[in-house]
Parts: C-alpha cells; sequence; structure tokens
C-alpha cells in the first residue's frame, strides 16, 4: 500500500519537472526569421495605395473575412507602370506597404514592365504595417 502511494506522489512531481523543463526552452520563432528580427516573407506585389487593400490591415482578425479582402485586393490592386508606392500581399493574408528601400527594389525588378501578379521573396523587419526591406528577388 505504501508503494502505491509513493507511485501516485512521484508522478506530479515527474510531470512537473518535465512541464518545467519544457517552458524553459527559447521562445520558437517564426518562419525564415533570424535572431536579427528579420524575417523572409512571400507573396504578390501590389499598389500600396489602392483603397481595397485596407481591410487588409494588420488588426483583422477574422480569417474569412482577411481570404475574401485578400481576393479582392489581387483582383483590383495590381500594379501598373505608374505605381510608385508598392505593397507586398503575403500568401497567408497579411498586408505590408513597402519602406522607400523595397520600393526601389520593386521598381528595379520590374524596370517600366507590367508587374501584375508578381511573386516575390522579400527579407527584412516589420515595423507595424511597413516591411523594412533589406533584400528583394522575383519568384
Amino acid at each position: 500500500m505504501k508503494s502505491i502511494l509513493r507511485v501516485f506522489l512521484a508522478l506530479p512531481m515527474v510531470a512537473i519537472l518535465m512541464f518545467a523543463q519544457n517552458s524553459s526552452s527559447q521562445t520558437p520563432r517564426k518562419s525564415g526569421q533570424s535572431d536579427k528580427g528579420t524575417q523572409t516573407v512571400h507573396g504578390t506585389i501590389l499598389d500600396a495605395t489602392c483603397s481595397s487593400a485596407t481591410a487588409l490591415s494588420p488588426s483583422a482578425t477574422d480569417s474569412k473575412a482577411r481570404m475574401a479582402a485578400k481576393k479582392e485586393a489581387l483582383r483590383q490592386c495590381q500594379p501598373t507602370t505608374a505605381t510608385s508606392s508598392y505593397a507586398l500581399l503575403t500568401d497567408d493574408g497579411h498586408f505590408y506597404r513597402l519602406d522607400e528601400s523595397g520600393n526601389r527594389e520593386v521598381t528595379k525588378i520590374t524596370s517600366g514592365k507590367n508587374s501584375k501578379n508578381m511573386k516575390v521573396s522579400a527579407t527584412g523587419s516589420v515595423d507595424g504595417d511597413v516591411l523594412k526591406v533589406e533584400s528583394l528577388s522575383k519568384m
């Protein structure tokens, strides 16, 4: 009887030790994120001034509404040769305006050509809804 009591007392202690060990491990990072706060995101280049993209703000949390807004933005917000302010719509529906460096990179890649449905991979840091681009490449 005493041995059964000891087992029942030992089990919670073992569980506590295992939980404590798991919670002390490092905080997981997002895919592509490095130690310096940069991350790599993939998506489609859009016109940052398009009014249809306003529903894609970072505060939008409803996934169905976000996906509907993503489809609308992909349809309505394609950049033209006159576009000078770009944004990146990620595959999961996040909308990031590109900083001046990012805008220059997109302009360099497109070199005056149509950039409709252009997929890119961008590395940089996110500050609110702005992606501060370190590198950008066409996919």
